[in-house]
């Protein structure tokens, strides 16, 4: 850590260790802690006023989310992530997202379409980066409601596995690309109208082409970014 980051103010809807992944996270994610970084428990419970019990289940819980690797003996760190890590993550949502479309009756029910509405309009109130943690609840509050609507109690199960890396995918669209609250309100929005229509096969293929439009937006912005490095 770099600083000392002070106790935490428990809000009354979470609990502790929900608000330390939550604090921990976003601080990954934008990068407030570097790559590599060793996450000592005993450190990280004198600095956040907690016990170490308490830090060892976040990390842990971290660890599940793909930020972090723990080791035997050495204790945790903050994962080295790749650009590799984003596109296979984006290829597999896709293919769940669009076997899972596939399954639904269209146009969806209006307590569906309510329902995604609010969400996508919750987003357009995020401030990004700042609202990280908020980013990746309503992303995940979205395509958890499209899947489950599907019925599928085993593509569920994969995309719940899935989901719990979306950290990994916000972390490469915050650092490469200008995510806005307005963007992501936009291709959720973009989603929610082709599951508003009857078919099926445009509802299945918007959401195979959210996934991997991200993934092409990512790689484009590695490889420009690289470019520059070695330029300069």
């Amino acid at each position: 850590m770099h600083q000392r980051q002070g106790a935490l103010a428990v809000l009354p809807d979470r609990t502790l260790s929900d608000q330390l992944l939550r604090h921990l996270r976003k601080a990954i994610v934008l990068g407030r802690i570097a790559p590599g970084t060793r996450l000592i428990e005993h450190r990280l419970a004198a600095e956040l006023s907690v016990s170490r019990s308490t830090i060892r289940e976040v990390l842990r819980r971290l660890e599940g989310e793909g930020l972090v690797e723990i080791s035997p003996h050495r204790g945790g760190r903050v994962a080295y992530l790749t650009p590799d890590d984003a596109y296979e993550l984006c290829e597999l949502h896709a293919l769940i997202g669009k076997h899972c479309t596939r399954s639904l009756a269209l146009p969806i029910r209006s307590s569906l379409r309510d329902e995604l509405a609010r969400i996508i309009s919750r987003m357009r109130t995020l401030q990004l980066p700042d609202d990280v943690n908020e980013f990746i609840d309503l992303d995940n509050m979205f395509h958890f409601s499209l899947v489950r609507a599907a019925g599928q109690r085993q593509a569920l199960r994969v995309w719940i596995g899935l989901s719990s890396q979306l950290a990994v995918l916000v972390t490469f669209s915050l650092r490469f690309l200008p995510v806005t609250a307005e963007w992501t309100a936009n291709r959720h929005q973009a989603i929610l109208d082709a599951l508003c229509q009857g078919d099926v096969e445009l509802a299945a293929e918007t959401v195979e082409f959210h996934y991997r439009s991200l993934a092409q937006h990512i790689r484009h912005a590695v490889e420009y970014s690289m470019q520059t490095e070695t330029a300069s």
